[in-house]
């Protein structure tokens, strides 16, 4: 297959009727939508400073906002290209899907998936999908996209990689499953042929772009963030053994004492606990203290207990898997972030107060949690309906939908790890990309049933 890449008047209106679908929830709430990350963001653009638990790549992305004084153009651009992904998605993965049935699908994505939150919202999240999408179409053999839209793909890839480090290591798990089956394919298994060199220039392009993007809000090289191992110590920390391993060693006259000895007794089982509201983080050194410490305790806490750090690991990933509420942190973010709305966009700081979000003190108060009543059921339903997909694609050896709905669940999983055993299990980890498992879910399970019954 191959496809023009002139543009047409059909696919700028699709691509625009797409974009406005999407901004729906900030058009209803008045005012682009915030979490509590999004103070870095938004200001990066103006002070180049970016915190040590952060990564530049969307802050840069987010200058989009500086030439207007606005923060509508950072959810305005990342709608347009999550639509065009979405469309460009549709002809060349699905390209015998109908116009009825795209409007059906979008529909359904856009009632029941968190999707259309996640483009109102002034986080990289938005573009967690649409790296799974571009590394799946650029790994396609079957499909001649041609030199521009290939590259437009790539670069693409490269953005939504840097948007945030976690893209990366997810692409990076892409790659392996791409090469993997491209090999199995090789051997007859019913998998497409696949190329990883486009997806592996992308993700290339898009570490560079990550670490370009740290050096100039810091002036030092670095990848992931600089407190990544902190974050894990504070999952341990919940989970009780960082509290098992003081009590072992605290005590010993042999071991090596950890700063946070003296605080031990005092260690709630939360990490946000820990990383957020504690009242030893000046005591101890603060972060430059937490950086040394965290690496050796990790290595000391594996060394002793590796059985139950592995089975750590995996309950968290277990329970990434069915965490994806809509609209995590939607609440309001007076006396939060509106020095920053004052300061850096005054002219729209009567719209930031005005906004539906500021007047919710919590997210349970908010729409949110009728919201959640149709999101989670129906994306708990979603999750073993893509098991069932990928079986029935293996059943009938189809290549082309095996290969889609494969790493597509797959990707699902990588993300549950990659946020849930090493960050902390949170909604808006699994929000941003149960809905690529919808999004298959609904466009090849009909397909294989349809086939099944058909064949029956």
């Amino acid at each position: 297959m191959t496809f023009s890449i002139r543009p047409t008047a059909y696919a700028v209106g699709a691509i625009l009727a797409i974009t406005l679908a999407l901004l729906i929830p900030a058009f209803w709430n008045g005012y682009p939508i915030f979490y509590f990350d999004s103070l870095d963001y938004i200001t990066l653009p103006y002070t180049w400073k970016i915190p040590i638990f952060r990564t530049a790549g969307y802050g840069v992305f987010a200058a989009v906002a500086r030439p207007f004084n606005s923060v509508w153009p950072i959810i305005v651009t990342q709608s347009v290209l999550l639509a065009y992904i979405l469309f460009e998605a549709r002809r060349i993965l699905f390209p015998d899907l109908g116009l009825r049935a795209s409007l059906l699908v979008l529909a359904a994505l856009m009632i029941f998936t968190g999707m259309p939150w996640l483009a109102s919202t002034v986080m990289p999240d938005v573009f967690t999908t649409p790296t799974v999408l571009l590394a799946i179409m650029l790994a396609q053999t079957d499909v001649r996209l041609g030199a521009v839209r290939r590259t437009i793909f790539v670069l693409l890839l490269a953005v939504a990689g840097a948007a945030h480090p976690t893209h990366i290591a997810l692409s990076i798990g892409l790659v392996a499953c791409i090469f993997v089956f491209d090999k199995l394919a090789a051997y007859n298994w019913p998998f497409c042929r696949l190329h990883v060199r486009y997806v592996l220039i992308g993700v290339i392009l898009g570490t560079a772009f990550t670490v370009a993007a740290n050096w100039m809000a810091t002036g030092k090289v670095f990848f992931t963030p600089r407190t990544t191992q902190v974050l894990t110590l504070a999952v341990l920390v919940e989970k009780g053994m960082v509290q098992e391993f003081l009590e072992e060693t605290c005590e010993d006259p042999t071991a090596h004492k950890s700063i946070f000895c003296p605080y031990r007794h005092k260690l709630v089982p939360d990490a946000n606990e820990f990383l957020w509201h504690n009242d030893f983080f000046h005591p101890i050194g603060g972060w430059d203290a937490m950086l040394k410490e965290a690496p050796w305790m990790l290595d000391e806490i594996l060394d002793r207990h590796p059985v139950q750090f592995v089975v750590t690991m995996a309950e968290l990933m277990a329970e990434q898997i069915v965490t994806f509420r809509t609209g995590e942190g939607f609440r309001t973010m007076v006396e939060f972030l509106d020095l920053e709305i004052r300061t850096y966009y005054a002219h729209e700081n009567a719209a930031f107060m005005a906004a539906r979000q500021q007047s919710y003190k919590d997210v349970e108060l908010s729409p949110m949690t009728t919201i959640n009543l149709v999101h989670v059921p129906a994306m708990l339903t979603v999750l073993p309906l893509a098991l069932l997909t990928v079986w029935l694609a293996w059943r009938r050896r189809d290549r082309w939908n095996l290969t889609i709905a494969s790493l597509a669940s797959l990707a699902y999983l990588g993300n549950a790890f990659i946020c849930g055993a090493i960050s902390n299990p949170a909604d808006r980890y699994g929000n941003r990309i149960v809905w690529l498992v919808a999004l298959i879910v609904l466009i090849v399970l009909p397909r294989m049933i349809g086939r099944t019954i058909r064949k029956a």
